[in-house]
């Protein structure tokens, strides 16, 4: 295999990595927490450390759902 072709390669499997590990972006909805989450107030904001990704509730609709954010 071409050289450059394996470059790319690599590049691209560190990067899914790095995305894996970093947990879902900001903004993704969720309807439930994952387990283990702690509650924490912050800036008077309501946030759960859920092994470093945080969320915040919120409504889609009538819906309590979870939204990723940065505290």
């Amino acid at each position: 295999m071409p050289s450059a072709v394996l470059a790319n390669a690599s590049a691209a499997a560190a990067s899914s990595a790095a995305a894996a590990s970093s947990g879902p972006p900001i903004g993704t909805i969720v309807t439930a927490l994952p387990q283990g989450c702690t509650q924490m107030l912050m800036n008077n904001i309501s946030y759960y450390n859920c092994g470093g990704t945080y969320f915040r509730t919120a409504f889609e609709g009538n819906t309590l759902v979870y939204v990723v954010s940065q505290p």
